[in-house]
């Protein structure tokens, strides 16, 4: 029958009152003893036990199933000391055990696996613990898999990812605004003779009056910002004035950030500035103040992404381009607030370190036609010209994303190349030499920014 020694079983909590114990110990730590957890082990000795002592609770569990015999079990992880002694006080054995997991079934077939080889599963009393390194984060996500299909408990992924994690997103931005305007306007005035008349545009005409030397109109241009053709008949009192206006415009935006971020995290650009808004604030006693409240603009871009691999990378980016707009501003108590024009996108692709996706199609398109005119007058064909004024304005743009993701390194000190600035701090030149064009900066000017692989 087995029997447990339970009054024989101590703790020896300091080496002062265990000398012999600690020493045991300490030549005992090289070469403890496995033992698995819920795991036994026995120990056989030549004389009956009197008393064992155990260095460490919660560590292993000691039975006596005959007097010369112990059976150990592994109950918490960790490392204990078993010290036995008989009946006449001498040390009859002592033994060192290192309580670890046992190792899951599933450990074969993560061996099986080269990009699972440096991962491990244990047992636990929890279920299985996983460990160790994986090639990605796919792979990682595989080893779990395969830990649960073993089906022995619950699995903690608590496995690392090797290899680099960092990545270096390269962003080209390309915002193209193309825009096209085309005005015609027409003034006529006749104001001399027994008739006398006038055609003025809206908005364009002053003062108008009668008076003994017959009609008087103080008139402005058609089109104030158009090109003038007047035409002026002083003998006869004829005055015309023509406008005509046909514009194009083109604006380009490039910007070309690279963010260096890690697996997983977030990185942020901007390239623009702020504008103050004015906030209007009521107070308790009902009176109103102006507070200040900044608002963001220009080329922004946030990135996240996503080692699965080294051949799999996956990148949520959110690139955005805004520019102040005067013409959709709103006037607050004497301040003028601009509005905000906006491209932005929202994507997720995965593609492989060094490859590139396009985004591009964020196109947006304006168009305005306004058109002023006599009524009758105005609709008659090819006259009608000269009794209306007209405007046709149209606005198109474009915004063309380019991004490419790398999984880069540190790079040694002694490889980093020189700064900006650095090879042309020593360079002095002479008056004879800024005459000559033989300073030497052409040829020592280092070029700015990282360099793209």
């Amino acid at each position: 029958m087995t029997r447990t020694l339970a009054a024989g079983l101590l703790l020896c909590a300091a080496p002062l009152l265990c000398p012999m114990l600690a020493g045991g110990a300490a030549r005992a730590q090289s070469d403890a003893r496995p033992l698995y957890l819920k795991g036994r082990a026995g120990l056989s000795f030549p004389r009956a036990i009197s008393r064992v002592e155990v260095d460490r609770e919660g560590v292993v569990q000691v039975s006596a199933p005959s007097p010369r015999s112990l059976s150990i079990s592994g109950i918490g992880r960790g490392e204990a000391t078993v010290s036995v002694f008989g009946a006449d006080g001498r040390l009859l054995g002592e033994t060192r055990f290192r309580v670890m997991p046992r190792p899951s079934s599933a450990n074969r077939d993560l061996a099986a696996d080269p990009r699972l080889s440096g991962a491990r599963a244990m047992l636990g009393d929890r279920g299985v613990t996983l460990s160790g390194e994986a090639s990605g984060l796919r792979a990682r996500a595989d080893a779990g898999r395969l830990a649960e299909a073993a089906g022995e408990g619950p699995v903690a992924n608590l496995a690392m990812v090797a290899g680099e994690q960092v990545v270096a997103v390269d962003v080209q931005f390309a915002a193209v605004s193309a825009s096209t305007l085309k005005a015609l306007g027409f003034n006529f005035a006749k104001l001399s003779g027994d008739m006398q008349g006038a055609i003025v545009s809206p908005g364009g005409g002053g003062d108008a009056s009668f008076g003994s030397g017959g009609l008087s109109v103080d008139g402005t241009a058609p089109i104030q910002d158009a090109f003038k053709l007047f035409l002026s008949m002083p003998n006869r009192g004829i005055g015309a004035a023509l406008s005509a206006l046909s514009s194009n415009g083109l604006s380009q935006l490039l910007a070309q950030p690279t963010l260096l971020v890690r697996s997983g995290e977030q990185a942020s650009f901007l390239a623009g500035g702020e504008i103050p808004v004015p906030v209007p604030q009521i107070s308790g006693a009902g009176s109103s103040t102006l507070s200040i409240q900044y608002k963001e603009f220009g080329v922004r871009l946030s990135v996240t992404p996503y080692v699965l691999s080294k051949d799999n990378i996956v990148l949520k980016i959110a690139p955005e381009v805004s520019e102040l707009d005067y013409n959709n501003g709103v006037q607050l108590q004497g301040y003028v607030v601009p509005g905000l024009r906006r491209r932005s996108a929202e994507t997720t692709v995965e593609l492989g370190s060094g490859q590139s996706f396009v985004i591009a199609g964020l196109t947006y398109s304006n168009s305005t036609v306004s058109r002023d005119k006599t009524p009758l007058l105005g609709d008659i064909p090819v006259l009608g010209a000269f009794f209306k004024r007209q405007q046709s304005q149209k606005e198109r743009q474009e915004l063309i994303i380019v991004a490419t993701p790398r999984l880069v390194g540190p790079v040694d000190a002694r490889a980093m190349p020189p700064l900006p600035g650095s090879a042309t701090a020593a360079v002095d030149p002479s008056i004879g030499d800024m005459v000559l064009g033989t300073d030497g900066l052409d040829q020592r000017t280092a070029p700015f920014g990282v360099v793209r692989r």
